[in-house]
């Protein structure tokens, strides 16, 4: 997978296709609601169906207006089948580029080797 897509979280939520986009909206959307991404995580692990319904408003870009469709197709899919995907998608948003700690060094001076 590309650098472009790494970080999409691709999601079937009762029949509907749904992609769990990492970006800075979503981000500051679940750190202000949550408390940060740890609070986040921690509320998954709850299985709290408000706290994923909105993890997952906020990382597909739907507004208040389809809030309530979105809770009510992840409660008939069910939790727990939802909960794994959410998850991996907030392991991903710590690291949207998706550059390992030694790729990030190896940016940094030595722009004269080949």
């Amino acid at each position: 997978m590309g650098r472009a897509t790494y970080g999409i979280v691709e999601l079937e939520i009762n029949g509907k296709q749904c992609e769990l986009k990492p970006t800075l909206q979503a981000y500051e959307k679940i750190e202000t609601r949550m408390g940060g991404l740890r609070q986040a995580i921690e509320n998954c692990s709850n299985m709290s169906l408000d706290g994923l319904t909105y993890i997952v408003a906020a990382a597909c870009g739907i507004g208040a207006k389809g809030h309530n469709d979105l809770k009510e197709d992840i409660f008939a899919e069910g939790t727990l089948n939802v909960l794994p995907k959410v998850t991996e998608y907030l392991m991903k948003l710590l690291n949207p580029s998706g550059k390992e700690a030694d790729e990030l060094d190896e940016g940094d001076g030595e722009s004269g080797e080949e």
